[in-house]
């Protein structure tokens, strides 16, 4: 049938069976085959495999169970013999071409020749004694990577699930998820739909709900980064809260966090987000639960960032910044990043876009360092956001540039939509700065494609539609720059997001004061009064300059 796979093993197989004689290359007819030719090759795989000793079978369908390469004390564990005799079984499997020796710094590993020869000495063992040996695999693999088993997790879940042990395949799936959160999203919440698909399986029990709770709980957590929407979320935050309620109600402030944060993110009201955090703050002990309250205070922070209440974001991450010392470890478990770093990252965009710029620098240069370097992308690319917001108010076109290829070098490595979307969104500032209109607009356009396909990142979107009309703007249409500094204001407006909303009428202002006309100079008077009310309510001091070249052209 053109398989050379199969013609390679019909022939050994014939030759094992001295129906072939000679070697490689050179055979001549042998003694005459007995019986027919196997008909697939998974016939002549195993016919070789019954013309092993028992030993060299043995250990090969040892070796099948562990995986397509596997680790010669892994094998030597299972097998309960010395290593020499595995190791002399090994070296008649690779003579006979069914396994190979691969290079490896941590003794000898194997492999096998083709998937279809695992596969084979796979099948050729009866469920019961498979289920045993997973279950023997899976302590002598645990004991094997016992300095790496984050790293392993995920490999080692295979074993006890293949054995019928759900709930301990559940513990290694959770740890690998936990292990991949911040770096892989995506496959994080693969993993913890895994964890809950083989948990629901089980009977229920304490440490398993807790579980349970964590992987619904993590599903939406994890979630805003993929762009999954309040809705989709919905489900598994009822559940986690149905099952704190039984375990451990003290996760519930968290959950209902949690629900503000993919709220917000897939385009909720902040308001509606502060409103969310501050009912999950006040469910807290004071005194008692100052850790968990400097979480939550992070987190309304930024919410109050959303809303462009730079004033009380600000105070609510003094309060965050004065609790962390408390804070308990399992909640930066959950949310796979230092509540510390991430706090200090917003602090130093608030004090920017209260036009504190010199305070900010200062904010994003103590943390920046080796831990830092090893963050959560997610915390990472704030300072550049913030170090994009100065380059703005300056004017400082290389500058932006260079945060703007920082984000887009996190997005790269992580392949988050979330980190594209704010990577665009850079470099369109940028490109504008440097008097690319043109170019500023399709990057804007491609942030704001990114936003509306995947749901990444929402909370941006205002933002993005005030960067294109600000594009329009230098590229002379007036009109389009209108239209979408309306836009911008709309979704502002129904998202509260007061600075976007700011920047988009001192836009639309210039747009129509170019215009001409009493009726349209009226209106553009109005919309700059609004504009200078929102900067005073908010603080965002960011926008002065723009402010005082959007009057002059209202004048001129």
């Amino acid at each position: 049938g053109g398989n050379p796979f199969f013609a390679e093993e019909l022939v050994r197989s014939l030759a094992e069976e001295r129906a072939l004689a000679g070697r490689d290359g050179g055979h001549a007819a042998g003694r005459g085959v007995r019986g027919a030719l196997p008909a697939t090759v998974q016939a002549a795989i195993g016919a070789r495999l019954d013309h092993l000793g028992e030993f060299e079978r043995t250990i090969l369908q040892i070796g099948a169970i562990i995986g397509k390469e596997f680790p010669l004390a892994v094998l030597g564990h299972v097998a309960g013999v010395s290593a020499e005799r595995i190791g002399a079984g090994l070296d008649r499997l690779c003579d006979a071409e069914l396994l190979q020796a691969l290079p490896s710094a941590d003794g000898r590993r194997c492999a096998f020749r083709h998937p279809l020869i695992q596969e084979v000495a796979y099948a050729t063992q009866l469920k019961a004694r498979r289920d045993a040996l997973h279950a023997s695999v899976a302590t002598a693999m645990e004991r094997y990577h016992a300095d790496r088993l984050d790293e392993f997790a995920a490999v080692l879940a295979h074993h006890p699930e293949a054995a019928g042990q759900l709930g301990e395949a559940a513990r290694h799936l959770a740890r690998a998820a936990r292990w991949i959160g911040s770096t892989s999203p995506r496959q994080a919440i693969e993993r913890w739909r895994e964890v809950r698909e083989l948990l629901q399986a089980q009977l229920a029990s304490r440490e398993q709900d807790a579980l349970r709770t964590m992987a619904s709980a993590q599903i939406a957590w994890l979630g805003w980064r993929e762009g999954m929407t309040a809705e989709a979320a919905r489900p598994f935050i009822e559940e986690a809260v149905g099952l704190a309620r039984e375990t451990n109600d003290s996760l519930i402030p968290l959950l209902l966090y949690v629900d503000a944060r993919i709220a917000g993110a897939s385009g909720g009201p902040a308001d509606s987000c502060v409103t969310r955090i501050q009912q999950a703050l006040s469910m807290l002990t004071p005194g008692r639960d100052e850790g968990r309250a400097a979480t939550l205070y992070a987190a309304l922070c930024q919410a109050y960032g959303w809303g462009g209440l730079l004033r009380d974001a600000l105070a609510a991450n003094d309060a965050a910044l004065e609790r962390v010392g408390a804070l308990d470890p399992f909640d930066e478990e959950f949310l796979g990043f230092s509540v510390e770093q991430w706090a200090r990252s917003l602090r130093g965009r608030i004090l920017g876009r209260l036009g504190r710029f010199e305070e900010a620098e200062q904010c994003f240069a103590a943390m920046l360092g080796p831990d830092f370097a090893r963050a959560d992308p997610a915390v990472r690319f704030i300072p550049h956001l913030g170090g994009v917001d100065a380059a703005w108010y300056r004017g400082d076109g290389p500058a932006a540039a260079e945060h703007a290829a920082q984000i887009a070098e996190l997005a790269r490595v992580h392949g988050s939509p979330y980190l594209w979307a704010f990577a665009h969104q850079a470099s369109g500032t940028a490109k504008g700065l440097h008097g690319d209109h043109a170019g500023a607009f399709t990057t804007f356009e491609e942030a704001l494609r990114i936003v509306r396909t995947t749901g990444a990142a929402s909370t941006a979107e205002a933002d993005m539609l005030a960067g294109m009309a600000d594009a329009a703007l230098g590229m002379g249409d007036h009109d389009g720059a209108a239209r979408l500094a309306r836009e911008a204001i709309a979704v502002a407006e129904r998202r509260d997001s007061r600075l976007p909303e700011c920047r988009a009428l001192l836009t639309l202002v210039s747009a129509l004061a170019r215009t001409g006309g009493p009726a349209r100079h009226g209106d553009a008077t109005a919309l700059l009064r609004r504009a200078e009310a929102l900067i005073e309510r908010t603080g965002a001091r960011i926008y002065d300059t723009l402010l005082t070249r959007t009057r002059a052209a209202l004048t001129r």
